[in-house]
């Protein structure tokens, strides 16, 4: 058999599955979504659920941006808003599958959403 014929039994970051179908997040917590085998085995391997995991301090970050997102977004202050601009900008591209916690992240901005963009 060869490798490429292999299925994974992990989720793996850069590949062709989004991890955000098979894991969701409850604050730093990581679950499977809808009880997902696949999500189950990543979050057990990976030991996605040790309080010693980075995810912690990679979500103050989140929560950091998103302050000054929020803050500087309808400010007359171009330095705040430029704070702003570039805060969205990391928040958006954390979202993205390849992403590390990137599903944590999408859960959070679901209940945190990002303003919108000022005109």
């Amino acid at each position: 058999m060869r490798i490429d014929d292999e299925t994974p039994e992990i989720l793996k970051p850069d590949g062709d599955k989004d991890p955000r179908d098979h894991i969701k997040f409850r604050g730093e917590t990581p679950e499977a979504r809808s009880g997902s085998p696949l999500g189950r085995k990543t979050i057990e391997v990976l030991n996605l659920d040790s309080p010693l995991h980075k995810r912690s301090r990679h979500l103050a970050k989140i929560r950091a941006e998103h302050a000054v997102c929020v803050l500087g977004n309808d400010s007359t202050d171009p330095e705040k808003r430029h704070n702003a601009a570039i805060a969205r900008q990391f928040v958006e591209e954390a979202v993205r599958p390849e992403k590390p916690y990137s599903a944590m992240v999408a859960a959070y901005l679901e209940a945190n959403p990002l303003p919108d963009s000022p005109a």
